[in-house]
């Protein structure tokens, strides 16, 4: 409710794409689950983290009502979202933003989320963010050329909003123990090298 020191959800804006379940008030906070379309909304037993920057999401997804759903329900767990309507403009908005994380749909008309993280991890300013691919259950070979192709994780349709939020946090914690790992890392001493007296 309002005045509460706890943000509330926005709640998505589908008509016709999502069911809502009665829920108690002290717990705001909701979970979606994606099913062939349809947008289940419950409520996890979770306490909000407003601790830390604020994390930046690249979603691209070239299903509207999907890609709305995503961004508010990540909104609701303190991610800062952009939305991409397909892999063209995401790849574009990835190297404006530069997001934390970039979690992209496979299945999409023309520039698809292969080509999308082919041409990510091409450009030496987003070849090290962390990529997220949501994917079909029955689409194992798409899941293996993905991660041939550099994809640091997939998530597999229909999947909880819960799950999703531990999967992006996990890459992200990886990259930054990378980036800690390279700051901290010594530099290769040059040898030295004592010249002959003449």
């Amino acid at each position: 409710a309002a005045g509460r020191d706890q943000p509330s959800i926005p709640w998505p804006s589908l008509q016709c794409h999502h069911q809502l379940r009665d829920a108690p008030e002290e717990e705001p906070k909701a979970n979606a689950i994606l099913i062939l379309g349809t947008v289940e909304l419950s409520y996890p037993e979770q306490n909000w983290d407003s601790t830390g920057p604020v994390q930046k999401i690249l979603i691209i997804d070239d299903e509207e009502s999907v890609r709305s759903l995503l961004a508010k329900a990540l909104t609701g767990y303190g991610f800062e979202t952009i939305e991409a309507e397909n892999g063209r403009a995401g790849v574009q908005l990835a190297t404006v933003y530069m997001p934390d994380l970039i979690l992209s749909d496979i299945r999409m008309d023309g520039f698809d989320g292969h080509a999308a993280l082919a041409a990510i991890r091409y450009q030496p300013l987003t070849s090290a963010i962390p990529v997220v691919l949501m994917t079909g259950q029955a689409d194992e070979p798409g899941r293996r050329f993905a991660m041939e192709l550099g994809a640091d994780d997939y998530i597999s349709k229909p999947f909880a909003i819960p799950e999703l939020v531990a999967t992006i946090k996990i890459q992200i914690k990886k990259r930054e123990t990378i980036q800690r790992e390279a700051l901290h890392r010594k530099p290769a001493q040059t040898p030295h090298v004592i010249e002959p007296s003449e």
